[in-house]
């Protein structure tokens, strides 16, 4: 994780957002910086042979901190790669090193994949003319004076227009153009502004995130567990719960929908921040006595804490406890089953005998006074895999508190051990 942890280019503000924000994300980085090349198991520094760390000099980009990266970048070639036999610093791996060494000295790289957008750093070259293989396009970068005495962008022209802006659209990497780059001993303020990092792509990054459910015979295309388990389609639409089926929660006033997906569609989030919109179509917050959530656990229960958003900017923390799906009878944290299905669907496009169960949870009070707005899920859970398909609201005036149901029991012996025990219950709660 802490070195798979910056490997989200394309959402990289969210990121950020989620991990504190750009002061603790910049001495977060620079802390993972101070070794390039650690190893795998190394739990702090950085690890640039490995592929999966090919972006995280470029964080600081989006961090406005453009220096750095030519910084790193710089410092990498220098330590890392040399003209020996021996001069890359791992597996190639199909050209990937070579590659990334090429990109780092040209002062471009396509860091946000799926994309052609390029994110800048220093040029190492005074100039560099690509040619396309098969057109007329050509890149020429100008970089005078580039040195490592002098590694830093103090200003940038683009086919001849001033820009602060560290990254360049797809639009130049498909039609081609010329850079001219200013270099400097100390850095400026290129590339520092808020808009000048590159883009964050957050649609749907508060969507559905996982295939639970598969057709029969292709269990492939989806998976609910660590063994590639998944909900039968065909099973789930005979017990009720078919794409945009609704779901009562017995008298609570609580109807869940169930996702109105297609096949191999995503249908349920595993919790990790999203947030839910719930306002009215009017983008009204709504009036609610309670919220529930529709899913279920795998390999093991799990528990989490959502945050309710209201209208009026207060927040309220609300439980979300799932049981595990293959259950038998023992079901926890007063979970109601909803939908109960015989056989999963496996990988390999068999499916086995196994009860399966997705629960509606005990309404959670809200304040019935307020306007709900949102809720978002929880950024993580205590163990197990959650998977939440729908949250819905209820306005049951009558609507009390949930109990916690004991999760164990704890015998402590007495004075005389052999007629009594001290009991002590242990609940969710703690308490």
């Amino acid at each position: 994780g802490y070195q798979y942890g910056w490997m989200v280019p394309q959402n990289m503000g969210t990121l950020i957002e989620k991990r504190g924000g750009v002061e603790a994300v910049t001495r977060d980085l620079d802390e993972h910086t101070k070794s390039l090349d650690a190893g795998v198991y190394n739990t702090t520094g950085a690890y640039l042979s490995n592929q999966p760390s090919f972006s995280m000099p470029y964080v600081y980009n989006w961090l406005r901190q453009p220096h750095r990266t030519s910084e790193v970048l710089r410092r990498a070639t220098d330590e890392m790669y040399d003209t020996t036999p021996s001069g890359l610093p791992g597996n190639d791996d199909l050209g990937s090193l070579s590659s990334w060494y090429v990109w780092a000295n040209l002062g471009m790289n396509p860091t946000v994949y799926g994309t052609a957008n390029l994110v800048l750093s220093s040029p190492m070259f005074d100039k560099v003319t690509i040619d396309s293989a098969d057109s007329d396009r050509r890149i020429t970068v100008n970089a005078p004076g580039a040195a490592a005495d002098k590694p830093y962008i103090t200003a940038l022209k683009v086919n001849g227009k001033p820009t602060a802006k560290s990254w360049l659209n797809e639009d130049f990497a498909r039609s081609g153009g010329v850079l001219t780059y200013t270099m400097g001993e100390t850095p400026k303020t290129w590339g520092t502004g808020a808009a000048d990092v590159p883009p964050s792509y957050t649609d749907g990054s508060d969507a559905r995130n996982n295939i639970g459910s598969t057709p029969d015979g292709q269990g492939k295309l989806g998976a609910l567990d660590l063994s590639d388990n998944s909900l039968s389609r065909e099973k789930l639409a005979a017990a009720g719960a078919a794409p945009g089926a609704k779901l009562p929660l017995g008298d609570t006033g609580v109807t869940f929908t169930w996702p109105k997906t297609r096949q191999a569609e995503p249908d349920n989030w595993i919790p990790h921040g999203q947030r839910i919109d719930l306002t009215a179509r009017n983008g009204k917050g709504v009036k609610a006595t309670g919220i529930s959530f529709l899913g279920l656990a795998t390999n093991g229960p799990s528990q989490g804490l959502a945050t309710v958003e209201y209208e009026d900017g207060s927040t309220q923390n609300v439980a979300v406890q799932f049981t595990d799906w293959t259950p038998g009878t023992n079901y926890l944290y007063g979970n109601v089953p909803l939908v109960v299905t015989e056989g999963r669907n496996k990988v390999n496009g068999t499916s086995d005998t196994t009860r399966t169960v997705v629960f509606g949870t005990v309404p959670q009070v809200l304040d019935g006074k307020k306007r709900v707005r949102s809720v978002t899920l929880p950024q993580g859970t205590d163990r197990g895999i959650m998977h939440v398909f729908d949250v819905a609201l209820t306005t049951d005036p009558d609507l009390e508190a949930p109990g916690v149901t004991p999760e164990r029991i704890v015998l402590t012996p007495t004075e005389t051990p052999s007629t009594s025990q001290a009991v002590t219950w242990r609940t969710g709660s703690g308490t």
